[in-house]
């Protein structure tokens, strides 16, 4: 394990950011800082130094990106986590003051992302549902969760200096991405700055928005600095702080830095083995005989291996069961797996820290709306390791225990908030655990409750999570998914392109029979809409009325269907000049949308907002803003287009 030992290079890096930074809330600016370093080079501990030099100007907080869970290769997390995470420690930090105040400036309308302390905040969601009204009426509700969060940390270090530092940054989400594309661009000067530590390789292997973000990030308001390999003299630095009875000694720092590669995690493990076999005797000299010793981590995850060995099995598995709730676990999770009481499991994990160091007390957290004591894994390698431990039956068994746990923490919890921040750890569980079908309904059902509650990008992050593109899906045959789509993406293309008479001729063509129910339904919608739009209102109106006859089993069983026919007579009562029942049925149309998925809801939705702009009801303005602010974001160029006309 790393010991905290800064050589020159590192006291300089760590000089130079926090230079950086406190010249930036000097001044009352953003700054972003990435620094760069792959594994065993020494970046938390970059990090922790960094802070507590920090903490003596600014409010801080750090927080550790979640890895994936289990074999996964992305983690999935509620999107903005870790700014979320950094906002709820401020928030929560005992010596915080007026509160309430600064809660109420950043906007109530966040609130529902961020895991308050409930015994802090009093806030009802009726309030919090007329804060949202009010923000919109008032038309100043920002377009997206990015920029509510963005908001809140300007509010935030408007009140006080904010530093929030980010470790293993090369697990960020795409919304925290975009965030800080956005505070790149931010124009308010306050005093906040953003640092985090990532690993090059990880990154343009699995996190092509963060790649992205860094290669074309040109900005007086973001720094770059890699973390180099210790150099022969820093080795020799950290020599004199290890061992005893040593002198400078050339051919030994040569040789260390062979056998270490400059890696500091490595070169540290070589040192303490030295502690116990010096290599110098007690006249300064070098004893070449113990160089030449079997001793040999020759790279980073050799030198984890050797500390593995040492663990007898009992050890192991435990340590198994305390990854599979991922790189950070808590008591709460490990000692229901372990069926032990919390105490016990509290003596178990401390006497594993001190006999092994593979893992170490982060101290109490509030983690799945409870306080409880979590662990980390000192190192990424470790937790690889305990992940891949278990077997295949072990594995599903434990990933679907932990499932079963965090999912009966949301229903005693009967928190929106909570829900929204466990839902993807839950599907994630699923998944390891082979459970895809249980893991895809506990999505679906976050985007609903996302929706519902205003928080559209949740929505959106559930849904792209979901393994198709929409959850009817599964009434596709395989076989048939692709080649229809593609023909029926032709015909699209041709009616977006105003070629109505070649689009027409196209869908004419479509082969229906022997499809799926929702193939046959939308690729006669398709048919039906453009002969609306050719002209024909009388026969789109008859093969409206035969669709709704000949399908009725399958579209009232399937809320994607019934929605879509509800829209279709919307449209056709609209080119009649009959708003009313053009209302009703968009109303209809809504309703059904309530338990489809969030495509149907925002043509739902786009329907009624603009009925309402038709008409010159008072709150139009609000709903084809809120309309098109969803469409834009689902890729709906041509319905945000005509919803901005209207506006």
């Amino acid at each position: 394990m790393m010991e905290r030992v800064l050589p020159s290079s590192r006291a300089a890096l760590v000089e130079g950011v926090v230079t950086a930074v406190q010249k930036a809330l000097a001044q009352r600016r953003i700054q972003l800082v990435a620094i760069a370093g792959e594994s065993g080079y020494g970046k938390t501990t970059l990090l922790e130094c960094c802070r507590a030099r920090l903490a003596t100007v600014a409010r801080t907080a750090l927080v550790e990106c979640p890895a994936p869970i289990g074999q996964q290769s992305v983690p999935l997390v509620q999107p903005l986590y870790p700014f979320l995470k950094g906002i709820e420690q401020v928030l929560t930090d005992p010596q915080e003051k007026a509160k309430r105040r600064l809660i109420m400036n950043i906007g109530l309308s966040v609130l529902g992302m961020i895991p308050l302390v409930g015994s802090i905040f009093d806030v009802t969601k009726e309030v919090l549902r007329d804060m949202r009204e009010y923000r919109r009426d008032a038309g100043q509700q920002p377009a997206s969760q990015a920029e509510h969060i963005v908001h809140a940390l300007e509010e935030l270090a408007e009140e006080s200096p904010l530093v929030l530092l980010f470790d293993d940054a090369q697990w960020l989400d795409a919304a925290s991405v975009e965030l800080l594309e956005q505070l790149l661009q931010a124009n308010r000067d306050v005093p906040l700055s953003i640092v985090f530590a990532y690993e090059p390789s990880v990154t343009q292997a699995q996190n092509r928005a963060l790649e992205g973000f860094l290669t074309v990030a040109r900005s007086d308001k973001i720094a770059q600095v890699a973390v180099p390999l210790l150099s022969r003299g820093e080795l020799g630095q950290l020599a004199q702080l290890h061992l005893e009875n040593y002198h400078p000694n050339t051919p030994f720092d040569e040789w260390l830095l062979q056998q270490t590669g400059g890696v500091p995690a490595v070169a540290v493990a070589y040192l303490q083995y030295f502690r116990q076999h010096s290599p110098f005797k007690a006249d300064g000299s070098l004893d070449r005989s113990v160089l030449r010793t079997d001793y040999r981590p020759a790279s980073l995850y050799a030198m984890l291996e050797e500390t593995l060995g040492r663990l007898d099995e009992e050890t192991k598995l435990v340590l198994a069961h305390c990854a599979a709730e991922g790189m950070t676990f808590t008591v709460f999770v490990v000692a229901q797996l372990l069926q032990r009481d919390p105490i016990g499991t509290v003596r178990l994990l401390r006497s594993l820290q001190q006999r092994s160091g593979v893992i170490r007390s982060l101290g109490m957290r509030r983690l799945y709306g409870v306080e409880t004591t979590a662990y980390t894994f000192t190192h990424a390698g470790y937790y690889r390791y305990f992940v891949e431990y278990l077997e295949h039956e072990e594995r599903i068994e434990v990933h679907s225990r932990i499932a079963a746990i965090l999912q009966e923490r949301m229903r005693s919890a009967a928190d929106e908030a909570l829900a929204e921040q466990l839902a993807p750890i839950v599907a994630a569980h699923l998944v390891e655990a082979g459970n895809t079908a249980a893991a895809e309904q506990v999505l679906e059902q976050l985007y609903r409750t996302a929706l519902e509650t205003g928080h559209s990008l949740v929505a959106a992050f559930a849904q792209k999570s979901l393994r198709e593109n929409e959850h009817t899906d599964f009434m596709l045959s395989a076989e048939s998914r692709k080649d229809f789509f593609e023909e029926l993406g032709a015909v699209v293309g041709l009616w977006y392109a105003g070629n109505l008479a070649d689009a027409r001729r196209a869908a004419e063509q479509l082969e229906l029979d022997g499809r799926s129910p929702l193939e046959r339904v939308l690729g006669e919608l398709v048919r039906i809409r453009i002969v609306l739009d050719s002209g024909d209102a009388e026969c789109a109106r008859t093969r409206l009325a035969a669709l709704t006859a000949e399908e009725t089993a399958p579209i009232s069983q399937v809320p994607e269907l019934a929605s879509l026919v509800a829209a279709m007579r919307t449209v056709a009562d609209c080119v009649d000049g009959r708003i009313v029942h053009a209302w009703e049925h968009a109303v209809e149309s809504a309703l059904h949308a309530r338990q489809a998925s969030v495509h149907v809801q925002c043509v739902a939705l786009a329907n009624i907002a603009l009925i309402l702009g038709r008409v010159g009801h008072r709150q139009q303005d609000i709903a084809l803003r809120a309309a098109e602010r969803l469409s834009t974001a689902l890729s709906f160029s041509a319905i945000a287009a005509d919803l901005r006309l209207q506006q």
